[in-house]
């Protein structure tokens, strides 16, 4: 009676044992979802600037966000560094180099010439300086730095990294320089020549304006001395995005855990300690032979004995909710570069298609804006490169997706009502109207296709005679 007393006992505190294993397991569970959602509201290295200056401003500091200590913020070098290395770490700032990109001198860009001499001069000039990969370049860098340097060397040009312009130590502060630029005193848009660092024991280069074409972003003033990334403006937005995406993660992870718990009917306490023992270190012994103790998969067929029963205790972790927050943080990201979502995420299904593809959508407006820029900037360099002034013809990829059947029903209709000029569809239509009616005289005439007769006039006489057949004569 004493050993039945005594392993009732027993088996009531193994029980008790189990009990409390399961609320530590619950208990870690919550302590896991808790942190996870103090991560998600509060971010862990977040601090007010106490500079009054900027007391009113805020900043998420990050491991790539390093300020300067006098202005209390990044310097020009800085800027450009974080912005690179967030498009090598971050897929939705790749994204957005590509597509404004892409949008800017992808299919469909070209450069045009009234003049056939000044086209085959280009024509030569944009072979040797590889214009097609150039042209891509010149815009990748103005939206990742903020600005492009060019350096003439002949028919050549060479690109010029932004962190080699900078002013030498014993001119910084002397008037007229600043930011590796020499330009007057009294007139900063005024350049007289770039500085360029030549590394370690090597004195620093002059180089006059002329040799040097420096390009900026379309945001800068003209009295400001260097360019200013647009991607800049998203870096943190990015980052929060990201760890947004990494903490989803996580809690999946959370949700996708499981316990097992094993319940001992009938077995006797020193082989539940037994059984205990094997699972506390990995390994089990069947046969003579230990074997490791895997864990319960997908697809696991498992016998337990009669006496046994497994437990998988639930959990409430739950992250529908946060789907709106990180749409929230995607549009914030679209809305600091003046995009439409899609841009940023390349995933239109949350788009309205008419509301993006139309000329008033501020998506279209922002790029066609980009185009204009780079046409004025692009003129500039082919000026440059050519010594005079010239007047290039530019395409460029499409932005609008039209029903041209219907637009050109619609135009011939405002013509017919002389409500537009037909100078006016060929300019919206990016036709030269000068170079299209000069092309229209040399053209030739249709000539309307002859439909094949066989003889006679069209009621089958022919002056009297039978019209022969077109087949010859049948024979009788």
């Amino acid at each position: 009676m004493f050993e039945a007393f005594r392993r009732s006992r027993e088996a009531k505190r193994l029980s008790q044992d189990i009990e409390l294993q399961e609320s530590k397991l619950r208990l870690q569970e919550l302590q896991q979802v808790q942190q996870l959602s103090e991560h998600l509201i509060i971010p862990p290295n977040f601090y007010i600037d106490e500079d009054p200056a900027l007391k009113s401003h805020r900043f998420a500091q990050s491991s790539i966000f390093r300020w300067d200590n006098k202005t209390g913020l990044p310097t020009v070098d800085q800027r450009r560094s974080d912005v690179r290395q967030l498009i090598h770490i971050n897929a939705h700032a790749k994204n957005i180099l590509s597509q404004l990109t892409n949008y800017t001198v992808g299919a469909g860009f070209g450069v045009k010439f009234k003049d056939e001499a000044t086209q085959s001069e280009w024509d030569a000039i944009a072979k040797v300086i590889s214009w097609k990969r150039r042209s891509r370049e010149i815009v990748r860098r103005v939206i990742r730095d903020g600005e492009c340097f060019i350096r003439k060397f002949g028919q050549h040009v060479r690109m010029v990294e932004p962190g080699l312009v900078k002013t030498p130590a014993d001119l910084v502060s002397q008037p007229g320089h600043a930011d590796g630029i020499v330009f007057e005193p009294d007139d900063v848009e005024t350049i007289h020549g770039y500085y360029l660092d030549k590394g370690l024991n090597h004195e620093p280069e002059f180089v006059e304006a002329s040799e040097i074409l420096h390009l900026k972003d379309p945001l800068s003033d003209f009295d400001d001395m260097r360019g200013y990334s647009i991607l800049y403006d998203a870096v943190g937005d990015m980052q929060a995005y990201s760890a947004f995406i990494e903490y989803r993660m996580i809690m999946n992870k959370v949700r996708a855990a499981y316990a097992v718990i094993e319940r001992e009917k009938t077995s006797t306490p020193s082989q539940i300690n037994a059984r205990r023992d094997q699972i506390r270190d990995g390994t089990h012994t069947r046969n003579d032979k230990t074997r490791s103790h895997g864990f319960v998969g997908a697809g696991i067929h498992r016998i337990i004995g009669p006496n046994t029963e497994i437990e998988f205790p639930p959990h409430s972790v739950d992250g529908s909710g946060s789907e709106p927050d990180g749409r929230a943080q995607r549009l914030l990201i679209a809305c600091s570069q003046s995009l439409p979502e899609f841009l940023v995420s390349s995933d239109s299904s949350n788009s309205n298609y008419s509301s993006t593809t139309v000329a008033e959508s501020p998506g279209i407006r922002t790029l066609s804006s980009w185009q204009q820029w780079f046409a004025d900037e692009f003129e500039r360099f082919i000026e440059w490169l050519m010594n005079r002034d010239v007047e290039p013809l530019f395409t460029w990829p499409p932005l609008v997706v039209r029903d041209e059947l219907k637009e050109t029903q619609s135009n011939k209709i405002k013509v017919d009502a002389k409500v537009k000029s037909i100078e006016t569809w060929q300019e919206e239509s990016g036709l030269d109207p000068e170079l299209e009616a000069s092309r229209m005289e040399t053209q030739p005439e249709p000539v309307a296709p002859k439909m094949p007769t066989f003889g006679g006039d069209r009621f089958g006489s022919n002056n009297g005679e039978p019209n022969p057949s077109p087949m010859g004569d049948e024979e009788s």
